[in-house]
């Protein structure tokens, strides 16, 4: 804490020394300024190397987020070859705020990507598919619509250099429920039923649409579905098994795999597991689950090929049968740690934000550090709203907004320092 407190000091210092270098202003997190890291030594602006690299004119390498080192300890995340680790945002409603009802009004999508710009964020998760199975209409009924939409909100990511990671299924239900297919839940893990042929047709066509643009970093599944799993009576139209949730994981990383030629990263969207995990599903029970458990239970809800385990941290602490209760550092380094034993690379795609946290800034930044102190490559702040549309949501220009971004920026800079 205390080196960020002085890094406006030592930088005024330096540029006394180093006269002939460009005039040194206030570090980014005192500006509204857009910034990407480190300081470029010709311009004076603020850079992240990874992301400066990749959004070049001149950069014609691959296409967002690349999973390398593959094995046991080895995975990581690059961009345009470089080691990233980067913090940024979830805006849930990015996409669907478009549709209304049989309508599509683009004004605050293309507004949210400018106030992102604004604030500096790199990246950004959110839903590819309304909420409900009601919603879901303007799918089958315009279609054609439906893609150009999506496509034009990853032209404008694409024009303002902001990353984007379309998370496709984030409520399923609003596919197996709707008209004309009306199975349950569980037919997500029944490859001959009507739910998952749809979600493989579907991930197919939004992937092919979205692919050609250097804005989309990353594939994820849906929206915390191991939450939901194995909870309810077998004949519920709602129950769900893990084993049945990762063989639709499995269908649609094999569906972006085969669509995506440069090979992106591909993931759950999952939260953290909970303790009883695999309890829950081997024996019906809410035993704790040991550490070999946790990661049998960790690789079943990130099936191959998807190549990153995905987790949402809001302070939820784990605990092993066989180790005991861990503090939030460690719940974090040994998801980290775990997901590298089974040949993952990892990262959050949730925490804790300003409205979940009751406006703990104190709370937030401990999040940030945690992150930093465990070298997280990929974290996602919940969440930056245009219209506020969205629980537990932040908004522009609010003291809430002000103070995600700045952090985000401070912690960005540091986190362009990070080797690994």
């Amino acid at each position: 804490m205390n080196s960020l407190r002085y890094v406006t000091l030592t930088l005024a210092i330096l540029c006394v020394a180093c006269t002939e270098k460009p005039p040194v202003g206030p570090e980014p997190w005192e500006t509204d300024k857009a910034y990407w890291g480190t300081r470029d030594e010709e311009t004076g602006e603020w850079r992240m190397d990874a992301l400066k690299e990749y959004w070049s004119e001149d950069y014609n390498g691959e296409y967002g987020i690349q999973v390398k080192g593959m094995g046991p300890g080895q995975p990581r995340m690059y961009l345009a070859d470089k080691l990233l680790y980067v913090t940024g945002v979830n805006n849930f409603s990015l996409f669907t705020q478009m549709i209304v009802e049989t309508r599509f009004l683009r004004n605050n999508a293309k507004l949210t990507i400018a106030k992102m710009k604004e604030g500096s964020v790199p990246v950004c998760r959110f839903s590819a598919s309304p909420f409900s199975a009601s919603g879901y209409k303007v799918w089958f009924n315009q279609k054609d619509e439906y893609l150009k939409n999506l496509d034009s909100l990853a032209t404008w990511a694409d024009n303002a250099q902001i990353g984007l990671i379309p998370s496709f299924f984030w409520n399923p239900s609003h596919i197996n429920e709707y008209p004309g297919i009306e199975e349950p839940l569980s037919a997500f893990g029944d490859v001959n039923s009507k739910t998952y042929q749809h979600m493989v047709e579907y991930t197919k066509e939004v992937v092919s649409v979205l692919k050609r643009h250097k804005s989309i970093f990353a594939w994820e599944f849906g929206n915390e579905l191991n939450l939901g799993c194995d909870l309810k009576a077998e004949t519920d139209p709602n129950f769900i098994s893990a084993d049945q949730a990762s063989i639709a994981m499995k269908g649609f990383a094999e569906a972006v795999a085969e669509t995506d030629e440069q090979k992106r990263m591909i993931s759950s969207g999952n939260s953290v597991m909970r303790n009883s995990q695999f309890h829950l599903l081997k024996a019906g029970n809410w035993n704790t689950d040991t550490y070999d458990q946790f990661l049998q239970i960790l690789s079943i809800f990130h099936p191959s090929p998807m190549d990153a385990v995905s987790e949402h941290i809001y302070g939820e602490k784990r605990v092993f049968a066989d180790k005991g209760g861990l503090d939030m550092d460690q719940t974090v380094a040994s998801s980290k740690a775990a997901s590298a034993k089974i040949g993952k690379a990892y990262y959050i795609g949730e925490f804790t934000g300003p409205k979940s946290s009751g406006a703990d800034s104190l709370l937030v930044r401990t999040r940030y550090q945690s992150f930093l102190d465990n070298k997280i490559q990929l974290s996602l702040i919940w969440n930056f709203s245009y219209a506020g549309d969205t629980e537990a949501s932040f908004r522009p220009k609010s003291a809430d907004a002000r103070m995600v971004f700045g952090m985000m920026r401070e912690f960005n800079s540091e986190l362009s320092k990070v080797t690994e």
